[in-house]
């Protein structure tokens, strides 16, 4: 880091060329960009048909991934989030549900899947208009 005094204000620039950055590089996308890693991860399963972060739980380090898809994703998905979780260095919790299971939980009054139709969540596959109907 480099940083340069401008009246009040201290100014902090990421110098490239320094020994630690491509660590310090990968330490910061481990805890900003677990999203986009996610995102990578699992946008190539064809079974998925949507997958969403829920809102983090600021008392807890575990990111819970909502999946809708095909049964036979389901390995696919756990194997993928393994290598995730240890790269991003947090547990994610994947909750699955298949499309059937998903419509079924949706029209009842009060079910798991009304309530996270509530939350506001962050697409990682599709979006609002994927959602089984």
């Amino acid at each position: 880091m480099s940083s340069e005094r401008q009246a009040n204000s201290r100014y902090y620039q990421v110098v490239r060329d320094h020994l630690f950055y491509p660590e310090l590089a990968s330490l910061m996308a481990k805890v900003f960009d677990v999203q986009a890693i996610l995102a990578r991860a699992l946008r190539d399963l064809p079974a998925i048909r949507v997958a969403f972060v829920r809102p983090r739980d600021p008392d807890s380090s575990d990111l819970e991934l909502v999946v809708i898809g095909d049964d036979s994703a389901r390995n696919l998905v756990e194997a993928a989030l393994k290598t995730i979780s240890l790269d991003a260095g947090k547990t994610i919790r994947p909750i699955h549900f298949s499309a059937d299971e998903w419509v079924r939980q949706a029209r009842r009054e009060r079910s798991y899947v009304r309530w996270l139709l509530e939350e506001t969540h962050t697409y990682v596959v599709g979006n609002d208009h994927d959602l089984p109907e």
